[in-house]
């Protein structure tokens, strides 16, 4: 009998389901919302199918815009430090 276990999407972070089966000796991670699917061995964490479909570029960047604030990726050449300049 599959156990069953609720898990965020490493993909988008939505709620997504995982299911292990024993008899066959899988784990099935899937997401209902990106359409993510990961199947991988029990025993020996071998990847035996996955399907991880890109996201869109205006959902990434509402999603990574606070987190980038003060990065040096955020700041131009100029407001870097010394010694930190862009090549």
């Amino acid at each position: 009998m599959p156990a069953y276990q609720m898990v965020h999407c490493p993909n988008c972070g939505s709620p997504a389901e995982r299911h292990r089966c024993r008899e066959q000796r899988v784990t099935r991670t899937q997401c209902s919302h990106c359409d993510y699917l990961l199947i991988t061995c029990t025993e020996s964490g071998r990847v035996i199918e996955a399907y991880a479909p890109g996201l869109y570029t205006h959902q990434l960047k509402t999603s990574i815009q606070g987190q980038v604030k003060g990065s040096p990726l955020a700041l131009g050449s100029s407001q870097l430090p010394a010694g930190r300049r862009r090549f």
